[in-house]
C-alpha cells in the first residue's frame, strides 16, 4: 500500500474507444503497446460499444491481440450476437452434466453427459437489465453486479430510489441529501 501511494496512477479512458486505436504494423501499434502499458502499472480502459467496433480500426488478428491485453472487463447489455460470443467466451465456461432419460424394453434407462457450456449464454448477455453488469477481473472469478447511477454530489438519483429503495435507504444512512427535484 506504502508503494502504492508514492507512485503515479496513470489512467487513460477512452469514450468511443475505437476512435484512437490505429491500425499501424509498427512496433509501437496499439495491439502491441497495450501489454507494455499494463507492464508499466497504467491502465487504459476503452469504452466501445462492442467489440465488433474494434474490428472496423483493426484488422480481425491484431483487434484480438488487444482484446487479450485488455484483461479487466465491464460488460453491460450487448449491442450484438457477435459482440455477445466474445463476451461470452472471455467470461469463461463450466462443466455441466446433463441427464437425459428414455423408455427401452419397458424400463426407464438414464444417460449422463458432461459438456462445456459458457457460464453466460450470449442471448442472456444481450438482455441484461439497465444497470446489470458482468466484471471480470483477470484474477479473480466473475461477478455479476448492479452498478446503479449517481448523481455529481454523489447521491442516487430520486427515480432511482423510487425503483429500489434499498438504496434510498443506504443513502440515508450515509447521510448523503436526497436529490432536488427540479419543479
Amino acid at each position: 500500500a506504502e508503494e502504492r501511494e508514492q507512485n503515479n496512477l496513470l489512467i487513460l479512458f477512452a469514450d468511443e474507444g475505437q476512435e484512437i486505436i490505429t491500425g499501424a504494423e509498427s512496433a509501437f501499434a496499439d495491439h502491441r503497446a497495450a501489454g507494455v502499458i499494463r507492464e508499466a502499472r497504467a491502465t487504459i480502459v476503452l469504452a466501445t460499444q462492442a467489440y465488433t467496433s474494434i474490428h472496423g480500426s483493426l484488422d480481425k488478428r491484431y483487434a484480438d491481440v488487444l482484446l487479450l491485453n485488455l484483461s479487466n472487463e465491464l460488460i453491460f447489455t450487448v449491442a450484438n450476437h457477435d459482440s455477445a460470443v466474445i463476451a461470452s467466451k472471455n467470461i469463461g465456461e463450466r462443466e455441466v452434466v446433463e441427464k437425459s432419460w428414455g423408455w427401452s424394453a419397458g424400463k426407464r434407462s438414464y444417460n449422463y453427459q458432461r459438456k462445456i457450456k459458457p457460464f453466460f449464454e450470449a442471448y442472456r448477455l444481450r438482455k441484461l437489465p439497465k444497470f446489470t453488469a458482468i466484471i471480470r477481473h483477470c484474477e479473480k472469478p466473475f461477478r455479476k453486479k448492479l452498478i446503479p447511477p449517481i448523481n455529481p454530489d454523489g447521491s442516487f438519483p430520486k427515480w432511482f430510489t423510487c425503483f429500489r429503495p434499498d438504496y434510498g435507504l443506504r443513502q440515508w444512512f450515509r447521510g448523503k441529501p436526497q436529490p432536488v427535484t427540479q419543479p
